[in-house]
């Protein structure tokens, strides 16, 4: 599987923003509305069993500035 290329579509399909960190690390952020925004990260990890895919999403206010006291994960 093409993590990147996956992301990439999924991003374009939700009007999100797509960025290739690293191989192994692929961000979208997705605009939940008008003052808040939800990023999830799509990471690759390897294992004795096999390649992992693994998602981690948090949603953050969006301000001035991003405080990380108002971001639930």
């Amino acid at each position: 599987m093409d993590l990147a290329l996956t992301m990439q579509k999924i991003a374009e399909e939700i009007n999100g923003k797509f960025l290739e960190y690293s191989f192994e690390n692929i961000i979208i952020t997705v605009p939940v509305d008008r003052t808040r925004y939800q990023n999830v990260t799509g990471y690759l990890i390897q294992r004795p069993q096999g390649t992992i895919l693994e998602f981690m999403s948090r949603v953050c206010e969006i301000n001035d500035y991003i405080d990380p006291g108002r971001c639930w994960n």
